[in-house]
């Protein structure tokens, strides 16, 4: 559970799959999940993820690419939502997770 003005969560990720392309890997992911994509660049990736009742106005997912292999991943409440009550790490989680199920 993050706590914060507004909460987030972060997580600094090294994927080591032989002629991955991660932007557009992420951008499949990213569809894949239902999210939207409302912003992208050869750095990063900007999603929106739907409401849910944990999060009533749903959050912004963003996908940096620090390098070839390696990822920052932050997901954070559009609003300033104090609690998320474990919404933006199941939504790192969960981008994570079809990583591994669609490239791994």
């Amino acid at each position: 559970m993050s706590v914060g003005f507004p909460a987030y969560s972060v997580r600094r990720v090294a994927l080591s799959v032989q002629g991955l392309n991660l932007p557009t890997a992420s951008e499949d992911i990213i569809r894949a999940l239902g999210w939207e994509i409302a912003e992208k660049s050869s750095n990063f990736l900007i999603a929106k993820v739907p409401l849910s009742l944990a999060s009533p106005l749903g959050e912004i997912f963003t996908v940096r690419f620090v390098s070839k292999r390696e990822l920052e991943i932050k997901s954070r409440c559009v609003f300033a939502q104090f609690i998320d009550w474990g919404k933006n790490e199941r939504n790192i989680d969960s981008f994570l997770n079809k990583v591994y199920e669609m490239y791994l």
